[in-house]
């Protein structure tokens, strides 16, 4: 969709689904222009879609990393840690809430966030890894870490599905790898394209 198609998707009257979609990928396209009236129409749109909506992790997130990046930390801070509440899985928020105690002189508060991540980070490893595991879980695990940032530890155990026999596992860990995988994955998939006859994982 346009712009211009976004626009009037979220300017209709009725709230929908759909409409707060539009809303939220309107604001991401205002962030992407990195001028100070976009940025401002931004905020407009996320402030609006934050108040009109029931509470949902992205949307919150979204708000408070646009915040936080115009410096506005003290608005920012609430908006990610319920970000966090919301879905604990959403790798990304403790990363940008980490930095943001960090850039506002608060170390050890910073700490505690970071040591969160670091649990959370095992815990979807260790399921993501446990052939006992349910085949949906460990998919919902793959979609989560696709919204991470890289990270080698990631990059690591998505490499150990390639070879996987599942195929949703293997074909999901390329569609992730390609999204956030480091440079320790370019070796890996490029074998595994080279190799493999399943149209999927090439």
């Amino acid at each position: 969709l346009g712009i211009a198609a976004l626009i009037t998707l979220a300017e209709t009257p009725e709230r929908s689904a759909l409409r707060g979609s539009a809303m939220l990928m309107l604001s991401e396209l205002y962030v992407e222009e990195e001028e100070a009236p976009s940025i401002s129409r931004a905020l407009t749109v996320l402030a609006a879609l934050d108040a009109e909506y029931p509470p949902i992790a992205e949307f919150k997130f979204v708000y408070g990393r646009t915040l936080a990046d115009s410096g506005r930390y003290d608005e920012a801070e609430p908006l990610l840690r319920a970000a966090i509440e919301l879905r604990p899985d959403l790798l990304q928020t403790y990363m940008y809430l980490g930095s943001l105690l960090v850039d506002s002189g608060r170390a050890d508060d910073a700490a505690l966030v970071y040591t969160q991540y670091e649990s959370v980070l095992q815990i979807l490893l260790s399921t993501l890894s446990d052939a006992s595991t349910a085949l949906p879980q460990r998919l919902t695990v793959l979609e989560a870490l696709g919204l991470a940032t890289p990270d080698e530890r990631i990059t690591s155990a998505l490499v150990s599905l390639l070879q996987s026999d599942e195929l949703p596992l293997a074909g999901g860990a390329v569609q992730v790898l390609a999204m956030v995988g480091t440079a320790e994955a370019v070796l890996p998939l490029r074998r595994l394209a080279s190799e493999s006859s399943v149209e999927q994982l090439q």
